[in-house]
């Protein structure tokens, strides 16, 4: 008899109810008859040296967490730092927030990850190519709990947008294997970007699933540097890394919110290149100053269809296909300054000729919407965003507009 039929009618073989994955710092068992796919720790923590010795183990790698991937910032440290002891102490949480590293090639961005990885290889895996994260096949999804995406994905993507959102955020995941009917799954990825693009994640104007951070070149292509540290993590460094990231107090009252992503530059980056077209539109209005590419300053009264023609314009030398119609154009903007109203006036329009298409201006009685001042107006889009926009030097105040006339 061969070996699998043997196998299958033994009375002693182990069989299992089903799979699940169920990651424990402390190897705790799962749901009784499932098989767990968690191998554990690749590494096992150094409990032997103290605290104060442990740090000088791996001292090269925090330091370039510190002074390069942080930029020597304090507060943006002891966040990503207790991001990862969240990542080791409580894998089945979820938090719903992603760290995305941004910076030029050979500042060690992909380090981090890679380190960190090594703490669990079964369940560290380092992705570059789309199709490993939206694709139709992603078994390797299904034992995962750090996922790095090292220019894995063009931002604009739309299907891929989706997917991300939900990996960082939603509580089960479907995964399927080649030939195998998907499964449902808990879902424990933590999504961590490398990239050195400008524009790495989509995020929106409240953003609060992606922190991001701009690595500084302090150590770039440092090679003595990167080949010391990763011969401290051989030499020791790995498990006394683990051994203090086990140690991290993230109940302690000064631990910060690791749900509440850093309002950094480089987050705001990602939201300006992230704008729809009319918010894109409005944010070059306010800082221009001015309602439309025409006028001269700002204005406590514009006629609604002179507001809308030039967004229409500025999106067909922009390319863009899908332009907003008059009703969506009027819910976004009210979104976007709520302080706006609308009134019927005489005003000055501009129309178009029916047969040659060049614009004249004629006086009518128009539906008009009316402004806050530009200061207001900026302020409500740093209220929008949840960040501070530079307006430059005339944040304050503006053309008036009896300067413009």
């Amino acid at each position: 008899m061969s070996i699998a039929p043997y196998w299958l009618r033994h009375a002693r073989r182990r069989t299992y109810d089903g799979i699940e994955f169920f990651p424990d710092p402390n190897n705790a068992p799962g749901t009784p008859g499932y098989f767990n796919l968690w191998r554990g720790f690749s590494v096992s923590p150094d409990t032997e040296t103290s605290p104060q010795e442990r740090w000088k183990k791996y001292f090269t790698f925090l330091d370039h967490v510190k002074a390069n991937i942080c930029d020597s910032n304090y507060q943006t440290f002891r966040w990503v730092w207790h991001w990862f002891a969240h990542l080791i102490q409580r894998p089945r949480e979820r938090i719903g927030t992603a760290i995305v590293l941004r910076g030029k090639m050979g500042t060690g961005k992909t380090i981090v990850g890679n380190v960190i990885g090594s703490l669990f290889e079964s369940h560290y895996f380092l992705v570059d190519d789309p199709r490993y994260i939206v694709g139709q096949f992603n078994a390797h999804m299904a034992s995962c709990i750090l996922l790095q995406i090292d220019e894995g994905v063009w931002a604009g993507d739309k299907a891929a947008e989706g997917r991300l959102k939900g990996l960082v955020t939603a509580p089960k995941q479907m995964v399927e294997a080649k030939g195998v009917d998907p499964i449902r799954l808990d879902n424990y990825v933590r999504l961590l970007f490398t990239s050195n693009e400008s524009w790495v994640v989509p995020a929106g104007l409240d953003e609060r699933r992606f922190a991001a951070f701009d690595v500084a070149d302090h150590w770039k292509e440092d090679h003595s540097r990167f080949g010391k540290l990763y011969e401290e993590l051989d030499s020791g460094g790995r498990e006394a890394l683990l051994a203090d990231l086990l140690a991290v107090d993230l109940d302690a009252p000064d631990a910060p919110n690791l749900r509440v992503i850093p309002k950094t530059e480089a987050l705001l980056e990602q939201k300006i290149r992230s704008l729809d077209p009319i918010t894109a539109w409005w944010l070059g209005r306010l800082v221009d100053g001015s309602q439309t590419h025409r006028a001269g300053g700002w204005r406590e009264r514009v006629p609604s269809s002179t507001i809308f023609n030039d967004y229409l314009r500025s999106a067909d030398k922009l390319g863009v296909r899908r332009k907003a119609a008059e009703i969506e154009f009027g819910m976004q903007m009210r979104r976007l300054l709520p302080g706006m109203k609308r009134a019927r006036a005489t005003e000055e329009v501009e129309i178009y000729d029916e047969q040659t298409g060049a614009p004249h201006s004629v006086i009518r009685r128009v539906w008009c919407l009316e402004f806050p001042s530009l200061a207001e107006a900026r302020a409500a889009f740093d209220a929008a965003i949840k960040q501070e926009f530079d307006w430059g030097a005339e944040e304050k105040g503006g053309p008036s507009e009896s300067d413009a006339e």
